[in-house]
């Protein structure tokens, strides 16, 4: 599918020709497709190049691949010059891809470094600050659609905040998108490590938002504390439908002196409460736990850009347990005309994502399962109680006795939950296989019952013969 979507955009003929300078030799193979190659073993978790082999032993799927060496050379072939012209040929490609209708509407960018473990002396590979060794790249990534846009290659020593770098990559990712900051929106968003003059000033004058995390320092602190009660306002969760329990919002832009940053900038702080087994520290007042950001974006709803600003969270390789769906968190939709006034806000223009933990609109939800279980089953027939409308029958008591549960109706496919769930828990539980864990190899083995499992000191000679049997001493 990502080659016939490389075709497709012109990715594909773009690498080409880009590539085809770097050829000392007419006969080879394609290395633009060389690098297609190379891109859908990324994408198939592919960890080194001679994971290509996955594809190249598969003809009939992905055609002749290349042989390792010579997708060595075709990267090593690649230079400033000729990466530049990738570059172009990428944007190409994504303009094509948002011109047939991909072009997500909204653009934030995420600004964030990532470590990445060498357990040897590579090229460029240093201690990291946090006691490890590897490299220390900076990249950037479109929230909406979770696009790769830029990156820029560092050694595991290099710094968090450092401003060249963070403007180098806003540069190449701006190249990438099809649209200009001067006449829509673009948002670039990032932790305290961005936070300089020289990045926020680099945003201001090529038309772009900011949203970067803000240091916690004692002035920051007094600050906070400072801030009245009746400022103080409830957060909406992720999904920006429901509040988010013990945390709330308030904006500190008057507590502060913002005079060295760019005019029309702000400081918000969230507080909320510490999740279970956190450990605390001398800053957190009263029990809570803050964070500051400041931002350019002028929107009043200062929940809203608190939520905004902590979907960068849920960006690619930020160790979220929850990976976020394009365009899901973040996305701001325009309300709905038949929302009344005081209704919970929704930031995700895409609210039927069955996400994790998050409840989707019945107005772009499919319809209602007519069997009133979670999973997808087949409607009944007309004969069915469902049918008649009549109400459905709870689950009968757990305890002894025959399942009284009606079988599934003919010409329909059962629920696989319902009979779990009408079935007495006793016969549910003689009727489960009990599974034990065999502590020499490691394998499930069923569990014998009770009344077969014999003591070592009750019958000696038969244990002996068992464990011949097996070959193994029994472990029970």
């Amino acid at each position: 599918m990502l080659c016939d979507l490389a075709e497709a955009t012109g990715l594909a003929d773009g690498l080409s020709a880009v590539m085809a300078g770097t050829k000392q030799r007419r006969r080879g193979h394609d290395r633009g497709e060389v690098l297609v190659d190379l891109a859908v073993m990324l994408a198939d978790d592919g960890k080194t190049i001679s994971d290509l082999r996955t594809l190249r032993n598969q003809p009939a799927l992905f055609g002749e691949v290349a042989s390792t060496p010579t997708a060595w050379r075709t990267l090593g072939a690649v230079d400033e010059a000729v990466l530049a012209a990738i570059g172009r040929a990428r944007a190409k490609a994504r303009a094509a891809a948002w011109a047939a209708g991909m072009d997500p509407g909204f653009y934030v960018l995420d600004f964030d470094g990532t470590l990445v473990n060498s357990h040897s002396e590579k090229d460029g590979a240093a201690p990291t600050y946090k006691r490890g060794f590897g490299f220390h790249p900076l990249l950037v990534y479109l929230d909406a659609t979770g696009e790769a846009l830029a990156g820029k290659l560092r050694p595991g020593n290099a710094g968090s905040n450092t401003t060249a770098d963070h403007v180098e990559v806003l540069d190449a990712a701006l190249e990438q998108l099809p649209v200009d900051p001067h006449e829509v929106e673009v948002v670039a968003r990032a932790d305290s490590g961005a936070l300089s003059h020289g990045f926020v000033g680099a945003c201001r004058d090529r038309g772009v938002r900011f949203a970067i995390g803000y240091d916690l320092t004692e002035t920051v602190r007094a600050a906070v504390l400072a801030v009245p009660k009746r400022r103080w306002v409830p957060a909406v969760a992720a999904d920006g439908i429901e509040e988010r329990d013990g945390a709330e919002v308030a904006e500190i832009t008057d507590l502060l002196d913002l005079s060295s940053w760019p005019a029309g900038t702000r400081a918000i702080v969230r507080r909320e409460d510490p999740h279970p087994g956190a450990q605390l520290t001398f800053t957190d007042i009263d029990g809570h736990r803050f964070l500051v950001f400041i931002t350019d974006l002028p929107d009043p709803d200062i929940a809203y850009l608190e939520a905004l600003h902590r979907g960068r969270a849920a960006g690619p390789n930020s160790g979220s347990g929850t990976p976020r769906p394009p365009a899901c968190a973040t996305c701001r939709r325009k309300a709905s005309p038949s929302t009344p006034p005081g209704s919970p806000r929704c930031l995700s223009p895409r609210t039927s994502w069955p996400g994790p933990n998050t409840s989707a609109s019945t107005a772009n939800s499919p319809e209602p399962n007519p069997n009133g279980s979670a999973t997808a089953c087949s409607t009944p027939p007309a004969s069915s109680p469902a049918a008649d409308g009549a109400p459905r029958s709870a689950s009968p008591t757990a305890g002894p006795g025959p399942n009284n549960s009606p079988p599934p109706s003919t010409g329909s496919e059962p629920c696989r939950s319902l009979p779990e769930r009408s079935r007495p828990s006793d016969q549910r539980r003689s009727n489960a296989p009990a599974y034990t864990r065999n502590t020499r190899r490691g394998t499930p083995t069923a569990r014998r019952p009770a009344s077969a499992a014999r003591t070592i000191t009750g019958n000696t000679d038969n244990n002996a013969a068992e464990r011949r049997s097996h070959g193994r001493r029994s472990p029970y």
